[in-house]
């Protein structure tokens, strides 16, 4: 990007509401991209993706999980894909109870993951959140055949 010298203030700051909106929105695109991919062309379609994108099978198969832990009605535009990573975790109520938080609170991704580890405390009594059961759907899935059709959401 070549900014010229004479770039007025305000086209600045709308190029930096630009920038904001396309590096919020990239994340989303990058997985849903490869989830696509994956699920319709089959595993070898991976392996592409870490070649066209530059990026590690590890932070493919991350933000593939969180992606699977959020459906795109369940996004929020106003916060980031990290914001979204630090609470895929946690059960889809206690996420929407969180995404609604920190979007009221505008939150950081950094203020988000304190409050998160602050835990139930922060909660309103009235909000029925369940506790964990104890199975691995709340950790980020290590076993084999991880990149099926199936276990990225299609198939």
């Amino acid at each position: 990007m070549v900014v010229p010298q004479d770039l007025s203030e305000r086209s600045w700051e709308r190029i930096g509401a630009g920038l904001g909106e396309f590096t919020n929105s990239s994340a989303w695109w990058l997985v849903d991209w490869l989830i696509f991919g994956v699920t319709t062309y089959g595993l070898r379609r991976h392996r592409e993706a870490i070649e066209r994108t530059g990026l590690g099978h590890q932070t493919l198969r991350n933000h593939a999980w969180v992606a699977r832990r959020f459906e795109r009605h369940r996004r929020r535009d106003s916060l980031s894909f990290a914001h979204h990573a630090e609470e895929a975790r946690l059960s889809p109520p206690e996420q929407d109870y969180w995404l609604r938080k920190a979007e009221q609170q505008m939150w950081s991704r950094n203020e988000v993951r304190r409050a998160v580890r602050a835990g139930p405390a922060e909660q309103p009594r009235q909000i029925d959140i369940p506790t964990s059961s104890g199975n691995d759907e709340r950790e980020v899935p290590h076993r084999p055949g991880w990149w099926s059709p199936t276990s990225l959401g299609g198939g």
